[in-house]
Order: structure tokens, then sequence, then C-alpha cells
């Protein structure tokens, strides 16, 4: 277990929450295509053609492995002001 996946839970973290799922990494890949791309949930799910649920998982666990970060903002497709998942700028 790395300590950068420790500091990001807060806690022992486990190896399955460090492993990312195929999901997950579509959605990381979908996301990190575009500098800057913040999309909803909904949205998301409409670009992979995937369920609303599954698509939920995958951010979820993204967000708890520290790849993207969820922000109140406008999607980048539908224009709604809604939470939006957008990737986590790195720091340098």
């Amino acid at each position: 277990m790395s300590a950068r996946a420790t500091a990001l839970t807060g806690r022992r973290a486990s190896y399955a929450c460090i492993m990312q799922s195929g999901l997950a990494e579509r959605v990381l890949a979908e996301l990190a295509f575009t500098p800057d791309l913040a999309l909803c949930l909904r949205c998301i799910a409409l670009r992979l053609d995937f369920d609303l649920w599954g698509v939920g998982e995958a951010i979820k666990e993204l967000i708890e492995s520290g790849a993207i970060l969820s922000v109140f903002t406008m999607c980048a497709d539908c224009g709604e002001r809604e939470v939006v998942a957008r990737v986590r700028q790195k720091p340098w």
C-alpha cells in the first residue's frame, strides 16, 4: 500500500481501493481527454453509453483514489448547473 493512498483516504486503504475498475478507467480517460472538462453524471453516462448507477460508482471510486474531484458548476455538455466531475489538477 502506498503512502499516497493512505494520505488520500485518511485511513488504511485496501488494495481494491487503489485498483480501478474498467469503467472507472473509461470515465477517467473521457474526462482527461479534454483539459478542464467538467461533466455531470448524466452526460458521462450518455457519452459512455452506460447506466447512471455504474457511472456513479465509478466516479465514487475515482474520487476515493484522488484522481478526480467533484465541484458545483456548469456541465460542459448540457449546460445545467449541478455537481460535475473533473480531473484533479496536478500541483506541479
